[in-house]
């Protein structure tokens, strides 16, 4: 970040005048003459000053950011969709059966692009240096005419433009924030959007996304060869002979942990059971954040982590000495695992639905799950396992229940409901209906579904 003494030597000025450039060329704000209706709000707005490095060399950079919550508007709505992480791993294995590349590039201030049709006023900062557009001085009140960050809705207006803009461009929506673009009734490329960041599919990323650059401000795009890797979103995607394989291994090891002060115990379901005796300190509270925040990301690429992560996190806000050392030995554990979810080829696709429960009839409570494959019909079981996870899930089961084997049946229900998702995307992209098979190892269930 900056510092206070290189902003008081002006430092950031040319970053700030850059800034108000990018506002005055997008059209976002209505300087001079401006009027504001008598009992409507005025916005404060403040300056994000960072340095980045670029380049090997470190730059600054400045934002120009509103007070959303000063934000007079009554009922706002602020909901924007980003593709799901199944959507972009159904994305990755789709892709992998193509042999295509994947191309990776951002909208540039992005939600200066956006239109605002509400009246929205807002007042600029005290510091304005020498040299900015004409019009922008310090303390100005000005209108806004599109989209700026820290708006409660700038989300949802850009995510709306965006795709009015995709839509002109030739892309198709197939699920939340997954486009395709189709050709002589196949699918040649696909678009997966995580707000400005986008990855795009296909044999020639530069070709098909060459339209919406014409329309939008991006950076050039990022193609990954074969034997590469780029970085997205914090984690690493690596182009294989087989496909592409996701790791998150450079970001966990970005992050310190003294395994020396911790207890070396083994991650079992006992070790985040609850205790009457235990007391909770709110000291820790901050810290247990921290670590579960990244517990949470990294249990995109690490499945055996669910089940501990859902239970860890029912108390990020009254953590224990026993929950905090919990939660760092299964940071510890990612780290040293370092799993990584692997993608193939798949020809004649379909999804394979692996359930899995235990329960406990005395305790009435368990846990419960499944895990999704979208691997090739004629694939044998054996084998089914080892790329191509899509989607899972582990969660406590606490519920009274007469059988045991109900606790299986309450985790296929739960995976059977979310398979209609996965199944619509995948037969979107291959362009060909898709049956789902369930697997289980509990013969009481298998006899039950057999008889009905």
């Amino acid at each position: 970040m900056a510092t206070e003494e290189k902003v008081r030597n002006g430092s950031h000025d040319g970053a700030i005048r850059e800034e108000l450039k990018s506002f005055q060329r997008n059209e976002v704000l209505k300087v001079g003459g401006v009027r504001v209706p008598a009992r409507r709000w005025v916005m404060k707005t403040r300056w994000v000053l960072t340095w980045k490095m670029k380049g090997g060399e470190r730059v600054s950079k400045a934002r120009l950011v509103c007070k959303g919550f000063q934000d007079d508007r009554k009922n706002v709505e602020t909901y924007s969709g980003t593709a799901a992480w199944w959507a972009l791993l159904i994305c990755f294995v789709f892709a992998s059966s193509k042999r295509w590349k994947v191309g990776k590039s951002d909208v540039r201030t992005a939600f200066l692009t956006a239109p605002i049709s509400d009246d929205v006023f807002e007042q600029l900062p005290g510091r304005v240096p020498e040299g900015s557009p004409e019009g922008f001085a310090s303390g100005e009140v000005s209108q806004l005419l599109r989209a700026m960050y820290g708006l409660k809705d700038a989300p949802r207006l850009y995510g709306q433009h965006f795709k009015r803009i995709a839509g002109e461009c030739g892309w198709e929506e197939v699920t939340e924030s997954v486009f395709v673009k189709k050709e002589a009734g196949s699918v040649k490329a696909v678009m997966a959007v995580h707000i400005d960041d986008l990855l795009v599919f296909s044999d020639d990323p530069v070709r098909d996304l060459e339209p919406l650059r014409k329309r939008l401000e991006m950076d050039e795009l990022e193609i990954l060869e074969c034997g590469g890797e780029m970085g997205y979103t914090g984690m690493k995607v690596k182009r294989t002979e087989e496909g592409f394989a996701l790791s998150q291994k450079a970001y966990l090891e970005s992050i310190p942990v003294q395994k020396e002060d911790l207890p070396r115990k083994s991650l079992s379901p006992e070790l985040i059971e609850s205790s009457a005796e235990e007391e909770t300190d709110e000291s820790f509270v901050s810290v247990i954040q921290k670590v579960m925040g990244v517990l949470g990301w990294v249990c995109r690429t690490t499945t055996d982590l669910a089940y501990l992560f859902s239970e860890l996190s029912r108390y990020n806000s009254r953590p224990s000495g026993s929950k905090l050392v919990a939660a760092l030995l299964a940071l510890i554990h990612v780290c040293e695992k370092g799993d990584c979810l692997q993608f193939s080829r798949v020809d004649n696709p379909k999804l394979a639905l692996f359930i899995d429960a235990a329960y406990s009839l005395s305790r009435c409570e368990g846990r419960g799950g499944f895990e999704v494959y979208l691997v090739d019909k004629k694939e044998n079981i054996a084998n089914m396992r080892f790329s191509n996870l899509v989607a899972w899930k582990s969660k406590r089961i606490k519920k009274k229940l007469i059988f045991s084997t109900s606790a299986e049946l309450c985790a296929l229900v739960d995976g059977v409901k979310q398979s209609f998702q996965w199944k619509r995307l995948a037969e979107a992209l291959w362009m060909k209906p898709l049956e789902v098979e369930v697997y289980t190892d509990s013969a009481p269930l298998m006899e039950q579904l057999e008889s009905e």
